[in-house]
C-alpha cells in the first residue's frame, strides 16, 4: 500500500497485537502519527505514540501463583468512547492494525471497519488472524469479519498459521519479527 494522496499518515493499533505491531513499525522508522488502543497500558512507550486505554468488559482472575490476569467477556456489547471516533476526525490516511485474537482488536475492527467505509475515510485495515491454537473462543467472530471484509481492497488479512507453515518451528519471536517486517513493507 503506497500512500497515494497527500494526506498525513496515521497508524492506529487496535488491541494488544495491533499495538505491538504499530510500535514495531514506528521503531522501524515509518514516518506517521501513531496511536495505540489497548489494555493494559504499554510501559516505556515512545513519546511520539499516543496511548488510549480501552478496557473491555470482563473480570480479573486470580491464578494459583497469586497473580491476576484479565479475562474479557466476549459476549459483552461493545461500548465505544467518543475519543475513539475523534481519532478519525482529521483528514488523514489511516492504517488500522488489529489482531483478531482478543476483544479489543476484534470488536473495534468489526465496528470501525464498517464505520470508516460509511464515513468515506481514506484507510487500509490490516487484520492479523491468530494461530489456530489461539482462536478458541474467537473462531466464529474471526470468520464473520473475514467474510464481511475479504472482498474489500481496503482490508488485508495476515494469517499467522501461514507463517508457521512457511518458517516451520522457528521461535515465535522470529515469526512475529517477520510479520512486523511484512506489515512495514505493506504500509511502505
Amino acid at each position: 500500500m503506497t500512500q497515494t494522496n497527500n494526506k498525513p499518515l496515521h497508524i492506529i493499533g487496535f488491541g494488544g497485537a495491533g499495538s505491538n505491531i504499530s510500535i514495531a513499525v514506528q521503531k522501524m522508522g515509518m514516518p506517521a502519527k501513531y496511536t495505540c488502543i489497548s489494555h493494559p497500558e504499554r510501559e516505556n512507550l515512545a513519546s511520539e505514540i499516543e496511548f488510549i486505554t480501552f478496557t473491555p468488559p470482563g473480570q480479573n482472575r486470580l491464578t494459583k501463583t497469586g497473580n491476576f490476569y484479565f479475562i474479557p467477556d466476549m459476549n459483552a456489547p461493545l461500548q465505544i468512547p467518543q475519543t475513539l471516533y475523534e481519532l478519525f476526525e482529521p483528514n488523514a490516511q489511516y492504517i488500522i492494525i488489529a489482531g483478531l485474537g482478543g476483544y479489543t482488536g476484534t470488536y473495534l475492527m468489526q465496528h470501525f471497519g464498517s464505520w470508516l467505509q460509511e464515513h468515506q475515510k481514506s484507510f487500509t485495515a490490516i487484520n492479523v488472524i491468530p494461530f489456530s491454537f489461539e482462536r478458541k473462543g474467537f473462531k466464529t467472530i474471526i470468520q464473520k469479519i473475514h467474510t464481511k471484509f475479504k472482498k474489500n481492497e481496503n482490508f488485508h488479512f495476515i494469517d499467522l498459521d501461514n507463517y508457521r507453515e512457511k518458517f516451520g518451528p522457528e521461535p515465535l519471536i522470529a515469526l512475529f519479527d517477520q510479520v512486523n517486517l511484512d506489515i512495514y513493507s505493506l504500509i511502505k
